[in-house]
């Protein structure tokens, strides 16, 4: 399964006190769906044998990522070149994760 959580670090309130609108959130979700679907055709088409669902997730990356992994077999989790330390999200995981995890980087 391919996951893409984001957050909205104000969801129900914008920066300015007025509320995010509901519509903006499900705009949001829809395009992330959208952005996934294509990063994981090229790869279907690569391996067509093998199954891969998909899900976008409201919430933070990190702790979704790591309540999710109490059922999978084996977390993958992509790393920037040339960042330094863990990054947020993966410093998340690797301490609440249920299970195996691996770091790949992108090439």
């Amino acid at each position: 399964m391919a996951i893409h959580a984001w957050h909205a670090p104000q969801a129900s309130i914008s920066r300015a006190g007025t509320p995010y609108p509901p519509p903006a959130l499900h705009a949001a979700t829809v395009d992330a769906a959208r952005e996934l679907t294509l990063l994981l055709d090229r790869w279907q088409e690569k391996y067509p044998d093998v199954p891969v669902s998909q899900d976008v997730v409201h919430g933070h990356p990190g702790r979704a990522l790591a309540d999710l992994s109490a059922r999978a077999d084996l977390v993958v989790l992509g790393r920037h070149p040339g960042l330094p330390g863990p990054g947020s999200v993966r410093h998340a995981v690797l301490n609440h994760a249920h299970g195996p995890i691996v770091i790949v980087p992108s090439s």
